[in-house]
């Protein structure tokens, strides 16, 4: 796929005291106690990292059987931190590969079937969903891409070909579902732009894409026309979307 506070159950329990005189103080004296009598533990994670070997198949160091567990990632800021964790059935990944946020929310999750790829789903540090992409057997994006903003607006729709390159219409809306921009891309080239704001122009002409002056217009010439060079295709996900 929380940040750490004073957990709802206490905030609750606290407020609830309201009703009794002279309790909410000791119920806040107790939390303070609480807080101070304890240390966070940040004994730093042992690194598991499985290697793959010539068979396709991922061990430990060493071992001559392949893994079964999780693979551990520490957040090299905060050791005591995962900051990803993949799990492993004899030496195949199955389950989520999942990636954390400082926080401990889950940042990216790529799941796999006995080593198959199936799809991919980002998310917000707060904890709402950006995106869910269907992987291919090459484990790259594939196929349609809906994405929102963090208050559940759509952000964009798009999609990628078999080499995760943008292929088909773009559109990109603002927060509040206002389309700002309309592009087509051919396999990662950019064909064709329909529509466009400052931002929008801005963020296209610092990746470097343009068109020939003669078919910057609606009436955009074939793919072949097009002169930027192919966009770098993002592996793995997290998608980079233009304008953003």
């Amino acid at each position: 796929m929380g940040r750490m506070r004073s957990t709802p159950l206490t905030l609750l329990l606290c407020a609830g005291l309201l009703a009794a005189p002279g309790l909410l103080t000791s119920c806040g004296k107790k939390e303070v106690s609480k807080k101070s009598s304890q240390k966070a533990d940040r004994t730093p994670l042992a690194v598991v990292t499985p290697e793959k070997r010539d068979d396709g198949l991922f061990y430990l160091p060493g071992a001559k059987e392949p893994f079964t567990g999780d693979g551990i990632t520490p957040n090299p800021k905060a050791p005591w931190v995962v900051q990803k964790r993949e799990p492993f059935v004899e030496g195949k990944r199955h389950g989520g590969v999942t990636d954390y946020y400082r926080n401990g929310n889950p940042k990216q999750i790529r799941n796999y079937v006995h080593g198959v790829p199936q799809n991919v789903v980002s998310y917000y540090a707060s904890g709402p969903m950006k995106f869910d992409l269907k992987l291919n057997a090459n484990d790259k994006g594939e196929g349609p891409i809906v994405r929102r903003w963090e208050n559940g607006v759509l952000c964009s729709e798009a999609n990628f070909d078999s080499e995760e390159r943008w292929h088909g219409d773009f559109k990109e809306y603002n927060t509040e579902g206002v389309l700002r921009n309309h592009v087509r891309w051919n396999h990662g080239k950019l064909v064709q732009i329909y529509l466009e704001d400052e931002e929008a122009i801005k963020a296209r002409e610092a990746m470097g894409l343009k068109l020939r002056p003669e078919f910057d217009t609606p009436e955009a010439a074939p793919a072949a026309a097009a002169t930027p060079p192919e966009t770098p295709a993002p592996a793995p996900v997290p998608v980079p979307v233009p304008g953003q």
